[in-house]
């Protein structure tokens, strides 16, 4: 499951938290104009304080009263210079856990990261949605996590639809990331070729891409006999598919081909049984194709691609 992304104004939150995101200040350091006036008032409050660092991996809780906030965090991602995609995402996890543990349905972040500004947009919503993922397909209901909805907030409408195709297309990316991961989650007796090309049909179809899915019986006829070969030693039949994106550009069409063996059983007596249920995850290079490829469409890139 990946959370709900809403884009919604500051005076028209209704959770009780807030999260901010910096790099390293200085205690002298001055705050971005855009942030609510109660809010930079008590984060420059802070900072000069030196509560508030923005060390790597810190985690600050201060709190407020202004409609119905309570609580601001804050977290810190370290030296701006050395400032990378993998830093934002371990404080994303770093919040979302946090949160989830309180029994927190919802994360509200502000749009930019203190110190860098608003170029962090795309980074800062990926991993936020990246971290809120969880896997739920083979969970009951009364056992699925409350973490539901990350909301992005903003100050004046024109805020917000300066920001909203950044969110769309940050928003996109996680969710082929979490695609993947969801596919790679799933147990290899539930996910079979039949399964995989079942979700990715189901996809093609929602997103407007071109689909075949060929059995055996054409895979023959092709003359693809290491691939018949490797698929010989399962109960199911092997699926070869193919996803197209076709839009009128004039680039050149890019193919991307991934294995997507769903249990990799070579030489299984010769393997040790540590570690062999992650053998399901030899598909994950034709997930990852099949990924791109839906995620390019979606977010209507004018060049031609293809997964195999």
């Amino acid at each position: 499951m990946q959370a709900d992304l809403i884009l919604r104004k500051f005076d028209e939150l209704s959770g009780e938290d807030v999260t901010f995101f910096t790099v390293e200040v200085k205690r002298s350091g001055a705050l971005h104009d855009g942030i609510p006036k109660i809010l930079a008032s008590i984060l420059e409050t802070a900072i000069k304080s030196g509560v508030v660092t923005g060390k790597k991996g810190e985690l600050v809780v201060l709190p407020i009263k202004t409609g119905s906030l309570k609580r601001m965090y804050v977290l810190g991602l370290g030296e701006k210079t050395s400032l990378d995609f993998d830093t934002i995402l371990d404080a994303a996890f770093h919040i979302v856990e946090h949160l989830r543990a309180r029994g927190r349905s919802e994360v509200t972040i502000w749009p930019e990261i203190l110190g860098v500004g608003r170029s962090s947009l795309g980074d800062l919503i990926q991993a936020v949605e990246i971290a809120s993922f969880r896997f739920e397909e083979l969970k009951s209901e009364e056992k699925k996590p409350s973490f539901k909805r990350v909301y992005i907030t903003f100050l004046t409408k024109r805020d917000g639809e300066s920001i909203a195709e950044d969110v769309k297309r940050a928003q996109i990316t996680a969710w082929a990331v979490n695609y993947v991961r969801m596919l790679g989650d799933l147990p290899a007796n539930e996910l079979t070729p039949r399964k995989l090309a079942e979700f990715t049909c189901e996809n093609a179809k929602r997103y407007g891409l071109r689909i075949h899915v060929y059995g055996e019986g054409h895979c023959k006829a092709l003359g693809m006999g290491a691939f018949l070969g490797v698929a010989s030693g399962a109960r199911e039949e092997a699926k070869l598919i193919v996803v197209e994106h076709t839009p009128r550009g004039k680039f050149p069409e890019i193919v991307l081909v991934g294995k997507a063996i769903t249990f990799d059983s070579g030489g299984i007596s010769l393997k040790p049984s540590q570690g062999m249920e992650s053998m399901k995850y030899d598909m994950l290079g034709g997930a990852v194709s099949l990924a791109v490829v839906i995620a390019a469409s979606r977010l209507g890139l004018d060049i031609p691609m293809a997964a195999v």
